[in-house]
C-alpha cells in the first residue's frame, strides 16, 4: 500500500528546466572534452532509500486506497514509501505493543489522549523550517489547536485543504421533508428557531395514518453531536468532573421533550440516511452530509433546510469537530509526513475534485440554513473519548426509564469519576 503529500511540480517543466541546464553548461566546452567524459556529465535521479510510514486513519482502508493511495500523484512522489494502515481503534494496542506509528488522522477531540500515550510534540519549528503557512486555515481552528496545549504549542495540522477551508459553511442542520408537511398542511421550519420551537412543531406530527406511522423530529447522536453544540464543559484540565453547568439541565430537558414529542422515540445514533430512506419523519436535527453532498441517492425526497435549532444561550452554534493530521513526535520520519500533508492538501492533488458545496441540487435549496453559522469552539479534555460510553448509557436510562434530570447528572458525575479515578490507578 502507498501514499504520498506535497506540492508536485509537473514533470514536464522538471525535463525542460533540465534539459536547458544542461545545455547551457555543456555548449562552451564540449569540444574540449573527450567523447567517453560527456555521457558522465548527465545527471543522475537519487535513488531513495525504501520507507515504511505506520499510518493511523479514520477512515476505512478501502477508501483510503481508492482515494489517497491510488492517486498517480501519491503512487509517483512516495513510490518509495510504503503505508501501513492501522485503525484508529487500534492505536491504544500498537502503543502498547511498542509499534508507534507516524501519521495520525482523527479528530481534535482525541488530541488530548493522543497527548496522554505520550505521542504529541510541538511541531512549530519543523513546520516554520519546511515553510508550512498555517495562515492559509481560519484564524480560530489554530487557537482551538493551540489551546489544547498549555504552552500554546501546536501539536496538529487541520485537516481540510488550505485552498478550500471555508469557515463559513458547516454540514450540521435542520433538514424537512416538504411532502411530509404538505400532507398534514403544516409550516415549513425557519431559520434560527430554538429547540423548543422544533419541539412543538414536532409534536403535531405524532400520528398513524394509512397505516404509516410518522414522527415529528430525528436528532443525530443525542449524547456527542448535539452535545457539542450546546458546549457544556464537565471535565476540567485538573481531572475535576463537574455537572453543574446550567447547559446539562437545558440538554436533557430538551432531549426529554423532544423524546416524548416523537412517542417516546428517539435512534441512535440517528443519521440523516435512515431519515432520508425511511421518509416518515418530518424533520432531522444533525450532520446532513450524506444527503446535501449526494443529493442524487435521494431522487424521490422533496426536501429543504434550516439552520441547526437554537440552545437557551439564544445564539446559532452548530458543532466543531475538526479533522486533524498529528505527526508524532516518536516518529523518525517527520519531514516525510510532512511532505505527504503537504502533498494531501495540494492544488494539485486536488484538481478536478468538485466543490461538493455547489452541486446543482444543493444549490437550489436554502443556503443561510448552512452560511456564516459559527461552529462550537469545545475544547475536550483527555478523557472524552474514554467516558462518552458512560455518558450515552446515562442519557439512555435517562429517556427510556423515566429518570428526573438531577438524580441522571448525579449519577453520571459520579460514574465519570469513578472511571477516571481507576484509570489513574492503573497508570501508577
Amino acid at each position: 500500500m502507498r501514499m504520498t503529500t506535497n506540492y508536485v511540480v509537473p514533470l514536464s517543466k522538471i525535463a525542460i528546466i533540465l534539459s536547458m541546464v544542461f545545455l547551457f553548461g555543456c555548449s562552451n566546452d564540449a569540444s574540449n572534452k573527450p567523447e567517453s567524459t560527456k555521457s558522465n556529465d548527465a545527471p543522475k535521479e537519487e535513488k531513495k532509500e525504501p520507507v515504511t510510514l505506520r499510518m493511523v486513519w479514520t477512515g476505512a482502508q478501502q477508501v483510503v486506497d481508492e482515494t489517497i493511495l491510488s492517486n498517480p500523484i501519491i503512487k509517483e512522489k512516495f513510490a518509495h514509501v510504503t503505508f501501513e494502515y492501522h485503525q484508529t481503534g487500534a492505536l491504544d494496542q500498537m502503543v502498547a505493543t511498542g509499534v508507534t506509528p507516524d501519521f495520525i488522522n482523527v479528530n481534535d477531540a482525541f488530541l488530548p489522549k493522543v497527548e496522554e500515550m505520550g505521542l504529541v510534540g510541538d511541531l512549530s519549528d519543523l513546520l516554520k523550517a519546511s515553510k508550512y503557512d498555517l495562515g492559509k486555515f481560519p484564524s480560530y481552528w489554530i487557537d482551538k489547536l493551540k489551546s489544547f496545549s498549555k504552552k500554546g504549542e501546536i501539536w496538529a495540522i487541520p485537516q481540510i485543504i488550505p485552498d478550500n477551508a471555508n469557515s463559513a459553511v458547516n454540514p450540521y442542520m435542520l433538514v424537512y421533508n416538504k411532502d411530509i408537511f404538505d400532507k398534514f398542511a403544516l409550516p415549513y421550519p425557519k431559520d434560527k428557531m430554538t429547540w423548543d420551537e422544533v419541539i412543538e412543531l414536532a409534536k403535531r406530527f405524532d400520528r398513524n395514518d394509512g397505516g404509516v406511522q410518522y414522527r415529528g423530529l430525528q436528532i443525530m447522536n443525542y449524547a456527542d453531536v448535539m452535545l457539542a453544540a450546546n458546549n457544556p464543559t464537565y471535565i476540567t484540565k485538573d481531572d475535576r468532573v463537574d455537572l453543574s453547568d446550567p447547559k446539562w439541565q437545558d440538554h436533557l430537558r430538551i432531549l426529554r421533550a423532544a423524546y416524548e414529542a416523537n412517542g417516546n422515540w428517539m435512534p441512535f445514533p440517528g443519521v440523516v440516511e435512515d431519515w432520508a430512506k425511511e421518509a416518515n419523519v418530518a424533520m432531522f436535527a444533525g450532520h446532513a452530509g450524506a444527503l446535501i453532498f449526494k443529493p442524487e441517492n435521494y431522487p424521490s425526497l422533496n426536501w429543504d433546510l434550516a439552520t441547526y435549532p437554537i440552545f437557551r444561550d439564544g445564539k446559532l452554534s452548530v458543532p466543531g469537530a475538526l479533522g486533524i493530521y498529528i505527526i508524532p513526535s516518536t516518529s523518525k520520519h517527520k519531514e516525510l509526513v510532512l511532505d505527504f500533508i503537504k502533498t494531501l492538501q495540494s492544488p494539485e492533488f486536488n484538481a478536478g475534485k468538485p466543490d461538493q458545496w455547489k452541486n446543482s441540487i444543493l444549490l437550489t435549496k436554502n443556503s443561510k440554513a448552512y452560511t456564516g453559522i459559527p461552529e462550537s469552539l469545545y475544547i475536550a479534555s483527555k478523557w472524552d473519548v474514554s467516558v462518552t460510553p458512560i455518558l450515552r448509557k446515562k442519557l439512555a436510562e435517562y429517556l427510556t426509564m423515566g429518570k428526573d434530570i438531577n438524580s441522571t447528572l448525579s449519577e453520571t458525575q459520579e460514574e465519570i469519576k469513578k472511571f477516571i479515578d481507576s484509570k489513574k490507578i492503573e497508570q501508577k
